[in-house]
């Protein structure tokens, strides 16, 4: 605020801060008469930014500033109402322990020691991002999940759908530490209930317009490829260890394991919706919009593909060994090219 205390005939407040100069020289070069002295004003070393006709237009708007005589080179204004905010400053004040207050009161007193502030961040990332409603936040050290809960913040307030993406080492929290007897044992754990618990106040807050916020979140752990290793030679290869490599995945993963790899491998957005529908009796995953589905499950049936086919989704995805053979693999792609043919089907 300190830069603008001049005020225009008009009652606009602004500050005289605008180079009128061309960028890198080679500007037009022509006589500007000075309002009081009625003589050529100094013409900046690199030339005029703008053409002669649309420099006296700006004139005219009041949008130039002169110097008490034709001395001094004009300079252009830049009016307070015209900036959204103001340039952050280098320091301020603000009180550490209600941060710690505010943190307890969601996940217990004691847990995690000197969070940052929510406050303090929500500030910073709605000066650096330009109040960008759509701005994506990534934190390499969420700890408590401070930068979370400030993005969320940020999005009750005006309405915005940022997204975060908070990163944690699986760090176990200290024996006999607070933390550890409310039961956290991972550090993730705790910013995992804080979020959680930061999206049902801000829904509470909310009031009838809460359901309007979307809080929901995913959590990932980062792990080998659910597909199994299952290159040999022949010569280091015998008959019991071929029954061993019959499938290509590797046991213990789930069906969402399967499809958050096969997403990743397409390239399409981990964060889409997902469903979760029974379709002829099997449990088949769907993304938004049929963007894609998937059936891992064992013995599927044809009937199973034609309705997943009659629905013209974009990519569907099967497991390899979910087909009693591979007679029933083929018939299943033939299903969709007949009923769906721009389908991109594949098996795992």
């Amino acid at each position: 605020m300190t830069r603008f205390k001049t005020i225009d005939d008009t009652g606009r407040i602004y500050n005289a801060d605008k180079d009128l100069g061309w960028p890198g020289g080679g500007g037009p070069r022509f006589e500007v008469l000075h309002p009081v002295t009625g003589r050529p004003v100094s013409i900046p070393s690199t030339g005029w930014r703008f053409t002669e006709a649309r420099l006296k237009e700006q004139i005219e708007a009041g949008l130039v500033e002169f110097g008490q005589d034709e001395k001094k080179i004009p300079r252009g204004k830049t009016f307070l109402e015209e900036l959204d905010s103001q340039v952050a400053e280098s320091v301020f004040t603000q009180i550490r322990t209600t941060a710690s207050q505010r943190l307890a009161r969601l996940v217990g007193p004691g847990v995690f020691d000197y969070p940052k502030d929510e406050y303090v961040l929500a500030r910073w990332f709605d000066v650096v991002t330009g109040s960008d409603r759509e701005a994506l936040v990534m934190d390499f050290f969420a700890g408590s999940g401070s930068a979370a809960h400030a993005v969320m913040h940020l999005n009750s307030v005006d309405g915005g759908s940022r997204r975060f993406i908070m990163v944690q080492l699986d760090e176990e929290t200290p024996e006999k530490s607070g933390a550890r007897e409310a039961g956290f044992t991972q550090i993730g754990q705790i910013a995992r209930e804080r979020i959680r618990q930061v999206g049902l106040r801000l829904r509470e807050e909310a009031g009838m317009t809460g359901d309007r916020l979307d809080i929901g979140f995913r959590t990932f752990r980062i792990d080998s490829s659910n597909m199994a290793d299952v290159l040999r030679s022949p010569d280091d290869t015998d008959q019991l260890q071929l029954s061993e490599l019959e499938h290509s995945v590797k046991p213990g993963r789930s069906g969402e394991d399967l499809l958050f790899e096969v997403l990743l491998g397409w390239g399409l957005d981990i964060s889409t919706p997902i469903a979760v529908e029974s379709v002829e009796g099997y449990e088949v995953l769907v993304m938004e919009d049929d963007v894609l589905i998937a059936c891992f499950e064992d013995n599927v049936s044809p009937d199973l593909v034609r309705s997943l086919a009659k629905r013209e989704p974009l990519r569907a995805v099967f497991r390899d060994f979910g087909f009693d053979s591979d007679d029933a693999r083929i018939n299943a792609e033939q299903i969709f090219k007949e009923l769906s043919p721009s389908t991109d089907v594949k098996a795992v």
